[in-house]
């Protein structure tokens, strides 16, 4: 795909605990590869680089950012990106969306806009923060959410400028993967469609 995305960074955030799945997602495999492989094949050759964020290096990965505070929930994820993000934006998908593909990805990126802060995709009405573009800028903001004892990462970003991209609903690509069941279920649409 000829994107203008090599001079963006990419994250896969891998931090969370997988209490819903039974095992940890990251190394979860489908047809021999995992989750994290799925989506860093999808991430390499759209990107100027694809880091791993989390609490450990799972796979041994040269790009691999360790968190920057132990607390779990996804800001420490996105204060440890922000803060090591070079550009004016990167690109930010957590390790729950094995399905991503580059239509996706250029859809969101070709909807860059910089009056924005954030750019997210929405789907069956709902916003996906975690599968998003963002600028640099909102660094402090979501710091100072962090510090301030709010974890949830929708209020650290309500005072930001968002442009949500909408999306067909139950697209796929954009199903976020939090149980064994759910993976189930859609394994079994794709292999009827």
């Amino acid at each position: 795909m000829e994107l203008l995305t090599k001079n963006i960074d990419s994250y896969i955030l891998t931090g969370g605990q997988s209490r819903r799945f039974g095992s940890n997602k990251s190394l979860y495999k489908i047809n021999e590869h995992s989750f994290i492989d799925l989506i860093k094949n999808t991430l390499t050759p759209v990107f100027r680089n694809v880091y791993i964020v989390g609490k450990e290096n799972i796979n041994e990965n040269e790009f691999y950012l360790k968190d920057l505070f132990e607390s779990q929930t996804p800001l420490v994820g996105l204060i440890t990106i922000l803060k090591h993000c070079l550009n004016d934006w990167c690109f930010v998908i957590s390790v729950d969306m094995p399905f991503i593909n580059t239509a996706v990805i250029q859809k969101l990126f070709y909807s860059i806009d910089n009056k924005y802060d954030i750019i997210l995709p929405k789907i069956n009405g709902k916003k996906m923060p975690l599968c998003a573009f963002y600028k640099k800028n909102n660094f402090e903001i979501i710091l100072k959410s962090f510090k301030s004892g709010d974890y949830r990462l929708f209020n650290s970003i309500q005072s930001r400028k968002i442009l949500e991209v909408v999306f067909a609903d139950n697209l796929i690509e954009l199903s976020n993967i939090n149980t064994k069941s759910e993976l189930s279920k859609i394994l079994d649409n794709k292999s009827n469609l």
